[in-house]
């Protein structure tokens, strides 16, 4: 059988070569770690696949630096390889990537997913890997400094900045997070936030004010990110009384907040306050046939290695859909 599902015709009625059962497809919107994985996992399974993805594969990994911490590469790795074996992997098992942007999802005992340029796609069960994005400041230098010293992922690119002088800019969780992080690992940090005191209590309070490698600078805004082919230094502006000054240092942790991917499915699948898709512990959503995985779902850590397992999960949980039999 054919790997991918067919378009239907405009007509409404759908374009079905004698060979394709649509019953036994799934598709997966998202070529990212998670999707890929899910892709796998269903292909195995002797399920066919049809993998969309809307700009390139490797999702949200790509805008990073460099990869540790992922089992079999006791080095780390670029971006790059690790998503080359990744499309070496789906290749092997005749998996195709289809160039097409989901405008929704359908949902019934056939789902139909259907692209912005009005094609459609019957298939049994669907898993939403789309991801997300990260939010930035919208400020000069941001953009340019990207992967130069700007990033938004502590977590994975700490350790470039080893006993270097750092901002994290953010009073969220995640800023506050990141700040004790990277407290371990730089010599020095300086957490810009644009209020007076972050709303925090507790352990992690107390936590953050034992750190005496951390200046804060509060109640000011970040105007610019200084620096030509990468970061040497930061700009900020004091909310009170409009000062300006420049602050020399090598990385930005820029800690904002992310958005889900999820546009798309926010009026079929239930999500939270922010947008993620709330999944149960196979992947499920609140629609059947619908299954989510990666950043883009309701999570705790958001890794290679964990929407690797989200889609291995959904990769299943849709298969079982099909086939009625539990692989796991």
């Amino acid at each position: 059988m054919s790997n991918q599902c067919p378009p239907a015709s405009h007509s409404g009625e759908d374009e079905m070569p004698p060979n394709y059962n649509p019953n036994n497809t799934i598709a997966v919107i998202g070529a990212g770690p998670a999707g890929m994985s899910a892709a796998i996992y269903a292909k195995r399974s002797a399920v066919d696949v049809l993998l969309f993805e809307r700009v390139m594969a490797g999702g949200q990994i790509m805008t990073t630096q460099w990869i540790e911490n992922y089992l079999g590469f006791p080095a780390g790795t670029t971006p790059s390889e690790l998503v080359a074996k990744f499309q070496e992997h789906i290749a092997s098992l005749g998996i195709d990537v289809t160039s097409e942007n989901i405008k929704r999802v359908i949902p019934g005992d056939l789902q139909t997913v259907e692209t912005e340029s009005g094609k459609k796609y019957k298939c049994k069960a669907v898993v939403v890997a789309t991801g997300a994005r990260p939010r930035f400041l919208g400020v000069p230098g941001e953009w340019q400094l990207h992967g130069k010293g700007v990033t938004t992922c502590a977590v994975c690119d700490g350790n470039f900045f080893r006993n270097q002088t750092v901002a994290v800019v953010g009073g969220g969780t995640t800023a506050v997070e990141d700040v004790i992080y990277l407290s371990k690992i730089v010599k020095k940090i300086y957490h810009i936030h644009r209020r007076d005191q972050l709303r925090l209590a507790g352990e992690t309070s107390d936590e953050l004010a034992k750190l005496k490698n951390v200046e804060r600078v509060f109640n000011h805004t970040v105007e610019e990110i200084l620096g030509e082919k990468e970061v040497t230094g930061i700009r900020v502006k004091n909310r009170e009384d409009g000062s300006v000054r420049d602050i020399e240092l090598s990385g930005v942790f820029v800690a904002v907040g992310i958005a889900p991917n999820s546009d798309f499915v926010k009026d079929l699948l239930e999500t939270d306050e922010g947008g993620f898709i709330v999944t149960k512990k196979d992947m499920s959503t609140s629609v059947e046939g619908v299954f989510a995985a990666g950043d883009v779902r309701v999570t705790d850590l958001r890794q290679v290695c964990t929407a690797v397992a989200d889609g291995a999960l959904a990769g299943l949980g849709a298969t079982k859909r099909i086939t009625g039999i539990d692989l796991a």
